[in-house]
């Protein structure tokens, strides 16, 4: 392992391109930052490997669900699958990282006099992560792990070949196909913000939020590059 985390993917995309073609490029790029992270997150030594990792996995997972009819439906579907497998089996150990990560600022915010009785918490929270890590390390550097990736990139080597009959949005332009797929998951946030008030349940809020984690990675991989700057600007 060496050098920092890789994090951001940036790669050229014309509006005019193949849809399917985009896609493969932007996903290979997820790839070698989840290749790229796998095993600084193994090590456990810096949280922000599996940090990096995750974002990756989601970014994927968000080209999978928002680009899906450049894909063969049913190679596809074990995919999605398997990577929504990948993004649990890391979940605890992140959660955890960040609960530890952030334990002082939260301590800060209770009353003086009780700080020190969070002590014992700082405790059961860094043994739990002791597990969680192990876990995950097991996970992410598991068979599988390794099959999923190996299979994963051998698909998009493939991808433009494969006939188009059952891929229908395979050739359309990648800015038409992104832009509607931006707007779609735009109108959803709205839709689904005017439903949300004081008395919805958490589960409202989670599914806003992650709503709005599509948005924001479908405008960091396709929309900065493809629209207007002046209506999409870098996040």
């Amino acid at each position: 392992m060496s050098g920092a985390p890789k994090a951001k993917v940036v790669v050229p995309l014309a509006p005019g391109q193949r849809a399917d073609a985009a896609a493969v490029a932007v996903l290979r790029g997820l790839c070698e930052v989840i290749e790229g992270n796998r095993e600084g997150a193994i090590s456990g030594d810096d949280p922000e490997y599996l940090h990096q990792l995750r974002i990756a996995v989601r970014r994927s997972r968000t080209v999978q669900r928002q680009l899906k009819h450049v894909f063969p439906a049913l190679e596809l579907a074990g995919f999605r699958s398997e990577f929504k497998w990948l993004q649990r089996a890391t979940g605890e150990a992140r959660d955890l990282d960040v609960y530890l990560i952030g334990f002082d600022e939260l301590r800060h915010m209770v009353p003086e006099d009780m700080r020190a009785d969070l002590g014992p918490l700082r405790q059961v929270l860094g043994h739990w992560r002791l597990g969680a890590q192990a876990d995950m390390a097991r996970a992410v550097g598991s068979r599988r792990t390794v099959e999923l990736l190996r299979d994963w990139e051998m698909l998009l080597e493939r991808l433009v070949e494969i006939p188009a009959d059952e891929r229908p949005d395979a050739v359309r332009p990648i800015g038409e196909l992104a832009g509607r797929r931006i707007r779609h998951v735009y109108k959803q946030i709205r839709k689904d913000g005017q439903r949300i008030d004081a008395g919805s349940p958490p589960t409202a809020f989670h599914e806003l939020r992650k709503t709005g984690k599509e948005l924001r990675y479908m405008l960091e991989l396709f929309g900065v590059q493809l629209h207007d700057p002046v209506v999409v600007s870098d996040l």
